[in-house]
């Protein structure tokens, strides 16, 4: 199989952490997580050993890149890409160059210029971690259509395939509310409705064999169907590892931390669960009801509805009067 970078797009609390999860424990593949993420662990454009440095402190501070592995310790983000500084300024600056910030200093131009023409970012990350395949589930279309930009892509060196992973609004809406009641169900839902256009769009200008569709709630009750469909998608063998995703090695930057202490109790290391004790009333209600349900569902592969029992009928109401037709598509009535 040609090498190739897998895009996965979607609206936050779509399921990307999953998705990622379980195309990450295939042989072939390495799910990097949330890439996008990567130049706010390193601070870009300062030389190697003030760079190193303020690595340093980001991590005393409880920061890290790969969200399984102790501090230092990670075989490839750390032990792979950390030693190297001129490896790692340059995979920084070729990500961020192509990212969404555009904030490096203008005297850097004709350096990323360079960078961008000679090293490829996700070339780099192949060849270190010797897959076939990865996983990139930033979801940003910003992101993805920056990185599609490089010569990496457009010369043909590497092979791209975006994944569209929908799920039902009110899912969506139920899960950014429960994250952040203060934006209310009527900001929720057009903020939904927006972001799915906006997908829509993107995908509308893809050629058709360059993506593929699925959504959460197939994801979740008919796994083993699902992944196989979208391995043949992928070119890749289905390999029924990919349904014991716990028993993989995982390297991801970001994501969703409920998901990844699954992996992280199968691996018997301690859960981290941040800023509990920091958090207002609300905050921490947030937080404890979200460990009991990944707690409750322990390593099964099940779909969440919680939107059913937490959205009030007058929110339902809301929801389908200003994105009801746009989420004909998406619903889910089991």
């Amino acid at each position: 199989m040609k090498r190739r970078v897998v895009f996965v797009i979607g609206t936050a609390h779509s399921g990307s952490t999953l998705l990622s999860l379980l195309l990450g424990s295939h042989p072939d593949c390495w799910g990097v997580g949330e890439l996008n993420q990567l130049q706010n662990y390193y601070h870009l454009g300062t030389p190697g050993a003030i760079a190193q440095a303020a690595i340093g402190r980001s991590r005393a501070r409880g920061l890290k890149i790969c969200v399984v592995c102790e501090k230092g310790t990670c075989p490839l983000w750390d032990a792979a890409i950390a030693p190297d500084t001129f490896s790692l300024d340059r995979l920084s600056l070729a990500l961020a160059e192509l990212g969404e910030g555009g904030y490096l200093a203008r005297g850097l131009q004709n350096l990323q210029n360079l960078l961008r023409q000679r090293f490829g970012a996700y070339t780099y990350l192949l060849d270190t971690s010797g897959k076939a395949a990865l996983i990139d589930s930033s979801k940003s279309l910003s992101w993805v259509r920056n990185q599609l930009s490089a010569p990496e892509f457009r010369s043909g060196r590497l092979d791209w395939y975006v994944v569209y992973l929908a799920r039902d609004g009110r899912a969506i809406v139920n899960s950014a509310l429960r994250k952040r009641p203060e934006l209310g169900i009527e900001r929720a839902s057009h903020r939904w409705q927006q972001q799915v256009a906006g997908l829509e769009k993107f995908l509308a200008e893809l050629p058709p064999e360059r993506y593929h569709q699925l959504s959460y709630e197939d994801l979740s009750t008919a796994t083993p169907e699902t992944l196989a469909d979208l391995c043949t998608h992928l070119g890749l063998d289905f390999n029924p590892a990919m349904l014991v995703y716990w028993q993989a090695d995982h390297h991801p930057i970001g994501g969703n931390i409920g998901a990844h202490s699954l992996i992280l109790k199968a691996g018997r290391r301690d859960v981290w669960k941040p800023g509990l004790g920091t958090q207002t009333s609300r905050g921490q209600e947030f937080l404890q009801r979200k460990w009991k349900f990944y707690e409750d569902t322990g390593f099964a592969v099940k779909v969440d509805l919680r939107w059913q029992d937490e959205l009030t009928a007058e929110e339902l109401a809301c929801f389908e009067a200003i994105a009801g037709a746009t989420n004909a598509a998406y619903r889910y009535d089991p």
